[in-house]
């Protein structure tokens, strides 16, 4: 990285390239697309979710959480930001803090049935079986092909 700041228009160049990148599968030099625009510019919330995305393709978790809180803290609004973080908290065992986080998150986006199953997720890892139902009978009514919240549905029947 240069030492001279890149200018509004440099950032966003970087980010398309990171998604250009990520979208190839290319997840280091993503990584590295996005961490040159956060390095210069720490208010960029789309830089840092694409930092936490490609963090979390690396099985960084503790390190993808923080890029997502980043995000989060620019845009407070941005329930990707919040989705992010949700599932990184679930990652890591914090199911409380992860409901928190996912409730916000369905919140700003309702339509999200990944955040719904997520929520549901963290909840049924806190015995919560009856609201995590209800997360993911709402995932399913979003997305009837959705898979992942019939299999996380019966998980949670199965508990």
């Amino acid at each position: 990285m240069s030492s001279v700041p890149l200018s509004g228009s440099e950032r966003a160049a970087q980010r398309e390239k990171a998604l250009i990148e990520l979208g190839r599968g290319d997840v280091t030099s993503a990584y590295q697309l996005f961490k040159s625009v956060v390095d210069v510019d720490t208010e960029d919330s789309i830089a840092w979710l694409g930092l936490g995305e490609c963090l979390e393709k690396m099985s960084s978790m503790k390190s993808a959480m923080h890029a997502y809180g980043q995000a989060r803290r620019v845009d407070p609004n941005s329930y990707l930001a919040a989705h992010g973080l949700g599932r990184m908290l679930i990652a890591l065992g914090h199911f409380k803090t992860a409901v928190n986080v996912l409730k916000d998150s369905v919140a700003h986006s309702p339509g999200s049935e990944a955040a719904w199953c997520d929520l549901g997720t963290a909840l049924t890892n806190l015995k919560q079986y009856s609201d995590a139902e209800h997360s993911f009978q709402k995932a399913i009514s979003l997305n009837p092909k959705y898979a992942l919240s019939y299999l996380n549905l019966g998980t949670n029947f199965r508990e």
